[in-house]
Order: structure tokens, then C-alpha cells, then sequence
């Protein structure tokens, strides 16, 4: 019998002490991420505060003006802006070491933006210019899209190499913008 008012007083021991520590324990823990919530909502409110601010300045008509100009192909009319995008086409294919063998100027496609201008394009150039090429059209300004490519070998030397001769057949598309 004196076993169990033992394990009765363990218990109630156990009860009474480690209870209250371990709500202690749940207590502080929940306190701890109550703290970084507030932190995290005071953020937060701040950076809808800057958002705000900057909104205000846009809608007043404060905020820095942005030139969109360097987007846009300058031309006083389409045909002047589609000989500029043949010239700078031309310059970006000379770059890639190609050869340009032929453009052709686009007509504008049925339901097309009035102020743009398209390119057909054909050009002779190794596997290394043409991914130069690509990325030189599609990264640079002003902004210039491909709508189509075709690649083919150009026609065989007879050796094999790393590095061969293509022939890509392009459609480049740009906006032009009257000055």
C-alpha cells in the first residue's frame, strides 16, 4: 500500500511542477512568434506605405519621366522605318560574321498594329553567328521580335565540321514610332 500514495504523490508532483513548466514552455513560444509576426506585419506596412507613395507620385505626374523612344524603330513613315530595320539587321548580321542574302519587306499581316514593320530575311551564317544573331535581335533596341525562322545547311562544302554553314530564313517584326 505504500507503493501507491507514492505513485500518487510522484504524480501529483508531476502534475503540479512539469504542468506549469511546459504551459511556461507553450507560453513563451507562442510570445516568440507573436513578436516575429508583428515584425513581419510592421514590414509589410511599410512597404505598402512606400508602395502607396510611389502610386501618388505616378498619378501626379511627379515621378521621373520615362523615354520610351529607344523601344521604337525612328522613322518618319513605314517605308523609312522598314529601310532602318534592314540597315540595322544588316549591321547585326555583319557582326555575326554572316552574309545577307536577301530581304524582302513584309506586308503588314491582316489585323497587325498600323505602326509595324516587318522583315523577311535570308542570311548565310555558322551555328555560332546564329545563335549571336538570335540574341542579338531578340535582346536588343530597339525592340525587334522573330516571327519565323527557318534553318537549312547552306549548301555542302563537301567537309565535315563543328561549326558549318546555315542558311536562316527569318521574319523580323519591329515597331516604329514617327520622331
Amino acid at each position: 500500500m505504500t507503493a501507491r500514495p507514492r505513485l500518487a504523490a510522484i504524480a501529483a508532483l508531476a502534475l503540479f511542477v512539469a504542468l506549469p513548466l511546459l504551459l511556461a514552455a507553450l507560453t513563451a513560444s507562442n510570445l516568440l512568434r507573436l513578436a516575429a509576426a508583428d515584425d513581419l506585419v510592421g514590414r509589410q506596412r511599410g512597404l505598402i506605405a512606400e508602395f502607396d507613395r510611389r502610386l501618388g507620385r505616378l498619378a501626379s505626374g511627379a515621378g521621373p519621366a520615362v523615354d520610351t523612344s529607344a523601344i521604337y524603330v525612328r522613322a518618319g513613315n513605314p517605308a523609312l522605318a522598314a529601310a532602318d530595320l534592314q540597315q540595322r539587321l544588316g549591321a547585326l548580321v555583319a557582326a555575326a560574321a554572316g552574309t545577307v542574302i536577301e530581304t524582302q519587306v513584309e506586308p503588314a499581316a491582316e489585323g497587325a498594329p498600323a505602326d509595324e514593320v516587318r522583315m523577311r530575311l535570308a542570311v548565310d551564317v555558322d551555328n555560332v553567328g546564329l545563335a549571336g544573331l538570335l540574341a542579338a535581335v531578340e535582346n536588343g533596341l530597339p525592340l525587334m521580335f522573330v516571327d519565323a525562322l527557318s534553318i537549312r545547311a547552306a549548301a555542302a562544302s563537301g567537309e565535315a565540321t563543328d561549326n558549318p554553314r546555315l542558311r536562316a530564313e527569318m521574319v523580323v517584326r519591329a515597331a516604329w514610332k514617327s520622331p
